[in-house]
């Protein structure tokens, strides 16, 4: 007895994910700039191309990263926005430090962020705490911490927690590095001399 062939479906187009990819990646290289031009003392110089072309060499497309070439109080450097899809995979990460690397032996400082220092977290990201507080930490708190960081380098807990405007700043600080959005030695004593940096993968 012959069996019943079942019928083929037809595959998704595969242009629906992909303007999907790009329509992300557009979102992200959008919020970057923005919160870069917000800071008077720096100014955004364009794109990085040795960067681009370093990151092509090693797999990574256009809408993989986002980044841009900026001038700091005389220092220039290129800001690679890394997506968390890449950011929290180490093979992804070891390529992106290898992008970097190459281009730090070409005199090109690199700074690797992840999209969670600079995109204000989605719904399903939230933390909660056991209070019910919701750590939904806005966009202006965000550039507070990363302008904050890119010009100092580091600072203490109490620093950070007053540049923002959240009704728990400590706890909102605590959260972004519990995200991996900034860098806080969570196993140590926490107190208001607490360093906080960027992460650890940026270095």
């Amino acid at each position: 007895m012959s069996m019943m062939q079942q019928p083929l479906q037809s595959s998704p187009s595969p242009a629906a994910p992909a303007a999907a990819v790009l329509k992300k990646a557009d979102r992200l290289r959008r919020s970057l700039e923005a919160m870069l031009r917000s800071n008077r003392n720096l100014t955004v110089l364009g794109r990085n191309r040795t960067v681009a072309d370093l990151a092509g060499q090693c797999g990574f497309d256009d809408h993989d990263y986002c980044q841009f070439e900026i001038k700091l109080e005389g220092r220039r450097m290129c800001l690679v926005c890394v997506p968390n899809v890449h950011w929290n995979r180490p093979h992804s990460m070891d390529r992106f430090n290898e992008v970097r690397i190459a281009a730090g032996s070409l005199g090109h400082k690199v700074i690797l962020a992840p999209e969670s220092l600079v995109r204000k977290a989605q719904p399903l990201d939230t933390g909660h705490r056991p209070g019910g507080m919701e750590y939904d930490i806005s966009g202006g708190d965000r550039t507070a911490i990363f302008h904050f960081l890119l010009e100092n380098g580091s600072g203490t807990l109490a620093q950070l927690a007053g540049l923002i405007r959240h009704p728990d700043p400590v706890g909102a600080v605590l959260h972004l590095a519990v995200t991996g959005a900034i860098d806080i030695d969570l196993d140590a004593v926490i107190a208001p001399a607490t360093q906080v940096r960027f992460p650890a993968r940026l270095h």
